[in-house]
């Protein structure tokens, strides 16, 4: 099997997550305008595992308002369908942002967040999406976790690509539940192993 078929390997000097960070969250955040920069806090954890894997990440989300509906007279909000994605990606893109500082897991521990912000706005593709709504999220304010569960090199048709298993769980106070898979692809990234 060639390397690029392989799921990475830990890097021996990976470090454990470190606490919330606004700094880090700012950045993460810094290409959403601003009206839709939901992740209002975050903290990320791995797995006592030998990989490391599954890296977690739990947040706080705020939508203060809809980004494109116009409030209704009774504000009887639900979160979208949009909402949910923007907010999906955004406790994404920290974790993996978390995961290159802090060194977690591979093969991350051996990205820089430079590799990152110059990927994050067009590198980051989402080939699958299955997302279920088991009750309508009500509260403006809410919940959610990001788990990723698999990575892997993967061959494409013009060069290889990185292949992340993610899922997303989101709840409020008032029994709203939201479960989401998709599959990440990053196109173009660092450090791919090469084929002998």
């Amino acid at each position: 099997m060639s390397p690029v078929d392989e799921p990475p390997r830990a890097h021996p000097n990976a470090a454990t997550a470190s606490a919330d960070d606004t700094a880090l969250l700012a950045r993460v955040l810094s290409c959403y305008k601003e009206h839709c920069r939901y992740l209002t806090g975050a903290q990320v954890r791995t797995a006592d595992s030998q990989d490391r894997y599954p890296l977690q990440c739990v947040g706080q989300f705020t939508v203060p308002t809809s980004c494109y509906f116009t409030p209704a007279a009774s504000d009887d909000y639900h979160c979208t369908v949009v909402e949910s994605q923007i907010c999906a990606s955004q406790i994404t893109n920290y974790l993996i942002a978390s995961a290159v500082r802090d060194r977690l897991a591979a093969p991350f521990d051996l990205w820089t967040l430079d590799d990152i912000w110059q990927r994050q706005r067009h590198a980051f593709l989402a080939p699958e999406l299955h997302y279920t709504y088991r009750a309508p999220i009500r509260s403006r304010t809410f919940h959610g976790e990001a788990a990723i569960t698999h990575v892997a090199y993967k061959r494409g048709r013009r060069a290889p690509f990185l292949l992340l298993n993610i899922t997303h769980d989101f709840s409020d106070d008032r029994g709203g539940v939201f479960h989401g898979e998709k599959k990440l692809a990053i196109t173009d990234p660092p450090g791919v192993p090469t084929t002998p």
